[in-house]
């Protein structure tokens, strides 16, 4: 526009001046620098014009190179497995998380690519942050990654984590953010380009980790043969404080608790069950089962209390299930009682009993919050012991456990009905275990022995003693045995060879706890470290008879059973437990 307006100006100012020399036509002097002066106007104008053009050009080009560069390198981490086990030499190093997320060294290292590396911690943050080498463009990359759940949040590494170590490689999280930062230089000034995305290893063919297993625990397993006369049914079987856990953990998690406070069938009829829960997940969920009461028309009837059950799976490599089965079983509250020297019968010499009533009074847990159950997290208030049964998984980083547990106050076996209510009583029966707890533990994390087992029980066994004064009442009344356990299971704690348990031997027909011997055999590993297992089935056992009248000889402590009914097994403890973890 300048230009123009000058040239119309020289036209001006140079319209009067002549056209020609010596008379011949042409460009006078004055008009040639006119013309050149124009076209210098004109040319500096298109060169300002194509110059601001291709610096124009060549800066959005350096925008798309940086752009491209970090799509190309998200591609590139994309591609990559994101979990191989450091154990698999054929494969280390190819995952996403061996190069981006390698371990927590704050030291800045440079690999044999140029690029430098190095983990920072702090203020609710965690991430690896990896620096490219310049490339032929000048572009810089720095890759930050960082482990989040499904909602984003940022998970931070255990203390042990490194890609490189068996064992310590598992990712606390199957979903990683990622931040790539493509930085270049341009006149003087430093542009970048960001680009903000996540990877899961839930879109990978096939999953890097899986879990199967399951914990069952059974308390008291009860059952009653008994003749065809009244007051009894034919037959009564059940369990008290059923406790069922299971998990299959890999790309689609499920995970699965049930709980019952108790059964129990009698012969012939349907089967009286109260306090009964299941529940299913994930999503997490709990539900907690009501008190029942129970009447039946024939023995047994019982009153129970609560059961629950608890899921859950989360995002961060972890998921929980519990199961509670929590029962006070209370039946008729009958004792041992002696007679008097001579019976009605004119049975002369000997003490007599009458055992006609096939009870076993059950006392749920101790609510001793061991160590074993403070991992209840079930979200019902329930925590440490006070469940009789008790049963646990968790999955965590790589590793899988399983937990069962079994606990009593005390369970009352065998009391005698009294014929008489002038002689004294021992309330609580012939026998009584107090303070029974088993703990069974399995757990497998994939890695070549990563195994491991354990399986211990202990309880308090109280014996009747015939030889007790006449007038005792409580535990006055009892031999205490406050040892049982797999260095001294009841089979050898007690001899019931004994004269004074002359009664007992009659009654008894078996007793049995697991000794250390039997603790490893109903342990099994794979040396591979994949499989975990425990099965005890019932830790202990007795089997007694009832309905009877007992008459023992004054003389020599002979024992003589007259008119027996029937058999009674009483099993405390079965557990199962499995651990499946493949890597």
């Amino acid at each position: 526009m300048r230009a123009a307006r000058l040239a119309k100006v020289l036209r001006r100012a140079t319209a009067g001046w002549p056209r020609r020399l010596g008379g011949e036509a042409g460009l006078g002097l004055i008009e040639v620098i006119v013309a050149m002066a124009i076209f210098l106007v004109i040319s500096t104008a298109l060169a300002g014009a194509m110059t601001m053009g291709l610096r124009t050009t060549t800066k959005a080009r350096a925008a798309t190179d940086g752009k491209a560069a970090a799509q190309a390198q998200f591609e590139e981490m994309k591609s990559r497995v994101f979990y191989v086990p450091a154990s698999d030499s054929s494969a280390a190093g190819r995952d996403l998380l061996a190069t981006y997320y390698p371990n927590l060294s704050t030291n800045h290292a440079t690999d044999s690519q140029g690029w430098t590396g190095w983990y920072t911690s702090g203020s609710g943050d965690a991430y690896y942050t990896r620096v490219s080498p310049a490339d032929s463009n000048g572009i810089v990359l720095t890759v930050a990654t960082r482990f989040v759940d499904n909602s984003g949040n940022i998970i931070t590494p255990p203390a042990t984590y490194d890609s490189a170590k068996s064992g310590q490689d598992y990712p606390p999280s199957m979903l990683v953010k990622v931040q790539i930062t493509a930085s270049w230089g341009y006149g003087g000034q430093n542009k970048s380009y960001v680009l903000n995305s996540e990877i899961s290893a839930t879109s990978e063919t096939s999953c890097p980790q899986s879990s199967n297993s399951h914990a069952d625990v059974t308390g008291a397993i009860f059952s009653v043969s008994t003749g065809t006369g009244d007051p009894y049914a034919d037959y009564v079987d059940g369990s008290f404080g059923d406790a069922h856990a299971s998990t299959v953990f890999g790309c689609s998690p499920s995970v699965q608790a049930s709980a019952t406070g108790g059964q129990m069938t009698p012969f012939g009829g349907s089967a009286t069950t109260g306090a009964t829960i299941a529940v299913s997940g994930p999503p997490d969920s709990d539900q907690p089962a009501r008190p029942t009461d129970l009447t039946m028309s024939t023995w047994p009837a019982l009153s129970l209390t609560q059961s629950s059950a608890h899921a859950s799976e989360n995002s961060g490599g972890q998921n929980q299930v519990a199961a509670e089965g929590d029962t006070t079983v209370q039946t008729q509250a009958l004792g041992l009682q002696q007679l008097a020297a001579t019976s009605d019968d004119g049975v002369s010499g000997y003490w007599r009993w009458a055992f006609v009533n096939p009870t076993v009074t059950v006392t749920g847990g101790n609510q001793s919050n061991d160590n074993e159950c403070e991992d209840d997290d079930g979200g019902d208030g329930n925590e440490g012991c006070s469940q009789m049964v008790f049963a646990n998984l968790g999955q965590q980083n790589g590793v899988t456990d399983a937990n069962a547990h079994v606990e009593y106050q005390q369970v009352n076996i065998l009391p005698l009905q009294a014929l008489s209510a002038n002689t004294p009583s021992a309330a609580q029966g012939l026998v009584f275990v107090r303070t029974f707890k088993a703990d069974a533990n399995s757990q497998a994390n994939g890695q070549q022995g990563g195994i491991s087992n354990n399986l211990s029980y202990s309880a308090v066994i109280g014996v009747f003693n015939a030889d007790a004064p006449a007038d005792c009442t409580g535990d006055v009344c009892y031999d205490l045995y406050t040892s049982i356990g797999p260095s001294n299971p009841v089979q050898t704690a007690i001899n019931l060879a004994q004269q004074k348990y002359g009664l007992q031997q009659a009654l008894f027909t078996e007793w049995h706890s697991f000794s250390s011997t039997d603790i490893t055999n109903a342990m099994a590993a794979s040396p591979d470290g994949t499989t975990a297992s425990i099965g005890a089935d019932a830790l202990m056992k007795m089997t007694a008879k009832f309905g009877t009248e007992v008459r023992m000889n004054q003389s020599d402590n002979s024992v003589v059973l007259v008119n027996q009914v029937g058999i009674q097994q009483v099993w405390l403890g079965a557990i199962n437990v499995s651990v499946l973890q493949n890597q």
